[in-house]
């Protein structure tokens, strides 16, 4: 998939609008157990959600029951009672979110998951109280709760993942060219974990000789309507007609409809939507995070980070043993890094280069010739042997946990950059200074090092005008993932 939305995307940036059909002819199709495409997709993603949630379920729920007077009644009761664990997580909307978005993640739901734990764990008990005339103790329910959260979330991961496996790709026909067509396009390469397969490819020339008649449009996507599942209008063109037209169209046949608005400006990181009544209105969050949201990520960032540090104590040890083994040189490597407001401070890695990296770098690169201020190797000759294994699995960024206790840094916020790097930034770019840098960020959940300058600006600058505790427990799981596929780490 990656090779073919490369050419691709090549193809807008050029205006090849005819080479397109060859161009869709090699975007290679995901093993499916089936060929079949449409809403059955949607409805075994949605059976095998519920089912994992059941499980899980009956695994705490076992757990639970176990210790009991009665454990073999209490187990028939919660057996009796899974049905309402089907009943609460619809009524949270944990089975119909994945198909309203392009992209839905376990983590976005983390808040629901919990809610859906706590209120099924607290019926379950009332339950078991009218049928055994016994209830865990208040403890155990809490305990059973956070456990079922847990559980649940990595269930439920991993049965997208197999979902994904299971079934094709949902086909997709791009709609517009230009800047916008590329920055989709761009997104459907970085982020796999969409399952979308772009079919076609309608320009804007061929999109406005369609006219705005609904037949017009729909013979414009005969040639891609078999199996088609979504249409993705990122146009320059577009107006209410022909929106109106394409929601009417996608209703009639059953396909999803993603608008990328072309005044990205206009809605921003910072904007909500609302009604006003049947109008519809656009709120812009343009206030400073409250302090008492300040004081709580401020919180949590000393406890983690000293926890992290007390657990992680003998790992670092070992592996800064292994960096002193593998190379000459101390175990840790320490810079000038530009924190809020462009402050600079020591931040501090495992070493994974060779001693010297520093005066060999002025050979690589010149800094004040760079186009943009911004470069990143993808084979750097200073990498040692230990170090390509510890920037695989960013290992070398523990030691920055010290930096967050210290108050440098957060663990959740824009990566921290040279100082000879931001003293380059436009006014824009200084965007990525007005907070604290943190271990991990948007620009490593979204890409890390395949991210451009201006990809990795207008993602910080979407973390920074909608910062919260949510947005920040959902980035730190997601950085397990981006871990683990280790794309962008070099």
């Amino acid at each position: 998939m990656d090779k073919g939305l490369t050419i691709l995307t090549t193809e807008l940036e050029s205006g090849a609008a005819e080479n397109v059909p060859a161009v869709a002819e090699q975007i290679p199709r995901r093993f499916s157990v089936r060929e079949r495409s449409g809403p059955w997709r949607d409805v075994l993603r949605r059976r095998l959600l519920a089912g994992s949630d059941v499980v899980c379920a009956l695994i705490v729920s076992a757990t639970l029951t176990a210790s009991g007077r009665h454990p073999d009644r209490s187990l028939l009761a919660a057996l009796v009672f899974s049905p309402v664990w089907v009943l609460v997580g619809k009524l949270q909307g944990l089975y119909d979110r994945d198909h309203r978005r392009m992209r839905h993640l376990t983590s976005d739901e983390l808040p629901n998951l919990v809610t859906w734990a706590v209120v099924g764990t607290a019926a379950l008990a009332g339950w078991l109280y009218l049928t055994t005339a016994t209830a865990p103790s208040a403890v155990a329910l809490i305990r059973a709760a956070a456990a079922l959260a847990v559980l649940a979330a990595v269930f439920r991961a991993i049965t997208r993942a197999l979902w994904r496996s299971l079934t094709p790709a949902e086909r997709v026909v791009l709609v517009g060219s230009g800047v916008l067509a590329h920055a989709v396009a761009r997104k459907l390469e970085m982020l796999d974990d969409m399952h979308l397969e772009v079919v076609a490819v309608v320009d804007d020339e061929r999109l406005a000789r369609a006219g705005q008649s609904r037949e017009e449009l729909a013979a414009l996507l005969a040639p891609a309507d078999e199996g088609l599942g979504r249409i993705v209008l990122a146009s320059d063109r577009i107006d209410g007609p022909l929106v109106t037209d394409l929601v009417e169209l996608c209703r009639e046949r059953s396909l999803k409809l993603s608008l990328v608005p072309p005044a990205g400006p206009l809605l921003g990181g910072a904007v909500q939507l609302a009604r006003l009544g049947e109008l519809p209105m656009i709120e812009y969050g343009t206030w400073d995070v409250s302090r008492s949201t300040a004081l709580l990520k401020r919180a949590i960032d000393v406890v983690l980070s000293a926890t992290l540090l007390a657990v992680l104590t003998p790992f670092l040890v070992a592996v800064g043993i292994w960096v002193c083994l593998d190379s000459s040189g101390g175990p840790l490597f320490a810079q000038a890094r530009a924190g809020r407001h462009g402050r600079p401070f020591r931040m501090w890695k495992f070493r994974t280069m060779q001693a010297d990296a520093e005066l060999q770098l002025t050979s690589l690169v010149e800094i004040g010739a760079l186009a943009e201020p911004v470069f990143k190797f993808r084979s750097d000759p200073r990498v040692t042997r230990a170090g390509r294994r510890l920037r695989r699995w960013s290992i070398d960024e523990l030691p920055q946990l010290w930096n967050v206790l210290r108050g440098d840094m957060s663990l959740v916020g824009p990566r921290p950059e040279q100082v000879e790097l931001v003293k380059r930034y436009s006014t824009q770019e200084l965007v990525r200074v007005a907070v604290k840098p943190g271990i991990t960020g948007p620009v490593q959940i979204q890409g890390r090092g395949e991210l451009c300058l201006a990809e990795r600006v207008a993602a910080d600058r979407s973390y920074i005008e909608s910062m919260s505790l949510s947005g920040d427990l959902r980035i730190l799981v997601q950085t397990i993932a981006a871990v683990i596929r280790g794309r962008g780490a070099f």
